[in-house]
């Protein structure tokens, strides 16, 4: 009986050892197009695991290391973030993200902790591939910055598969905080500083745990990987307007931080698009990351103001077109001539593609009278949507305004 028992053991620990590999991470988690690198994998991942990414133009080689391969990035490969699954003869692990970036790269030297020894950053722009090693760890970068000079600090983290709501600081040489970052489109931060004076200043970024934990503190971790772009010089964040045709080109302005006012415009062919449904993702010179737009038949109008009062509201037929709240008294209307019985929809696209409007979307009559209103549609689609139908002829108002009387060169939006 013995023989058979220890054949069966040793049948039951080889079925045990038979499974997918599971990828807690990859560092760095991503890098500059063009170049190649050293990637390695944190988890239960062994000798015969392969990496396969949805991105094209990226290849992982085996380097002969455990849990490492040798990254390399063609220079046409798509920047923005792309699924990485890691493989073997049983089966595939649960997807992570790998961030393809156009910045420099570096990585970050530890112990970086302490106000008085930042890890001092020679050159922007760049991206550091950093990771908050340990429970309650807080990153800190030195930076020179010009007086008047804005600079652009950006963290991928969340966004990129890492448990962590990351925040984002801006200390002055004294260690006074002067201005701090949460939340932009999803739990990472989008900081922007526009420098007082010419100096040094600290770029500190640290995370609470996500999910939140019942102990409130900084977080930390081998798994818990961020990429930190910095950048004071052109940084394009929007569009305008923030609609690309999917054939021939489409003029827009571009629209962000130490931008140069005679370069401003920008051509979009259909190969520069990424389509995602209605949507689209294209990456203007100076963006860290891709822009998301709506994909439209043809190019977007555009509003003409002033259009705040229904004598003054921008004709508009069926089609997209671009606008933008300027400040906190602008509202903008739109003029469409219906027939009684007619049917329209109107879907408006601010918070779905990144862009900071929380509008209010409002039809009115020929008389003036309100016929339909709409804040947002549903927590995926967080935009207005309405539909009526005209009841008389007549030229019909649509009215859009940010709901908590809010306006800016980044309020913009479009109307399809």
């Amino acid at each position: 009986m013995k023989p058979r028992f220890l054949a069966a053991l040793s049948l039951s620990l080889s079925v045990a050892s038979a499974e997918p590999p599971k990828l807690e991470a990859l560092f760095p988690a991503g890098g500059q197009v063009g170049s190649s690198f050293v990637v390695s994998a944190s988890g239960k991942v062994e000798a015969d695991a392969r990496l396969w990414t949805s991105a094209p133009g990226v290849y992982f080689v085996p380097n002969g290391k455990k849990r490492e391969w040798q990254a390399t990035l063609a220079p046409d490969a798509p920047p923005g973030v792309h699924l990485v699954h890691c493989f073997n003869a049983d089966g595939a692990s649960d997807p992570r993200w790998f961030s393809i970036g156009t910045l420099p790269e570096s990585s970050e030297v530890e112990p970086n902790d302490e106000i008085a020894k930042p890890q001092l950053i020679e050159k922007l722009p760049v991206c550091v591939n950093a990771r908050l090693e340990k429970s309650g760890d807080v990153d800190g970068y030195a930076v020179k910055l010009e007086a008047g000079q804005t600079l652009v600090a950006a963290v991928e983290a969340y966004s990129i598969g890492s448990a962590v709501d990351m925040l984002a600081h801006v200390l002055d040489e004294k260690g006074t905080r002067l201005h701090t970052a949460s939340d932009a489109r999803n739990l990472d931060p989008l900081l922007l500083f526009k420098a007082p004076k010419a100096g040094r200043y600290l770029v500190q970024v640290a995370g609470f745990a996500h999910p939140p934990a019942a102990d409130v503190r900084f977080t930390g971790g081998a798994t818990l990987i961020y990429r930190l772009h910095l950048s004071a010089s052109s940084v394009v964040t929007q569009v305008y307007p923030a609609a690309v045709a999917v054939a021939g080109k489409s003029e827009v302005e571009l629209v962000g931080h130490n931008l140069d006012p005679k370069k401003l415009r920008h051509a979009f062919e259909v190969k520069d698009l990424r389509r995602e449904g209605d949507l689209a993702l294209v990456t203007p010179p100076g963006a860290l990351f891709p822009i998301q737009v709506l994909a439209t038949a043809k190019p977007a109008s555009l509003e003409k103001e002033p259009n705040n009062t229904k004598e003054q509201a921008s004709p508009v037929t069926t089609g997209a077109v671009g606008g933008r709240i300027a400040d906190r008294r602008d509202v903008d209307r739109f003029a469409i001539p219906m027939k009684k019985g007619e049917k329209l929809q109107a879907r408006l696209f601010a918070k779905r593609i990144g862009i900071p409007l929380d509008a209010l979307l409002k039809v009115e009559g020929p008389d003036g009278k309100l016929i339909s209103s709409a804040d947002d549609e549903s927590e995926q689609r967080p935009d207005p949507n309405v539909t009526w139908t005209a009841s008389v002829d007549g030229s019909h108002v649509l009215v859009v305004e940010d709901l908590f009387h809010q306006g800016g060169a980044d309020k913009s939006y479009v109307l399809d």
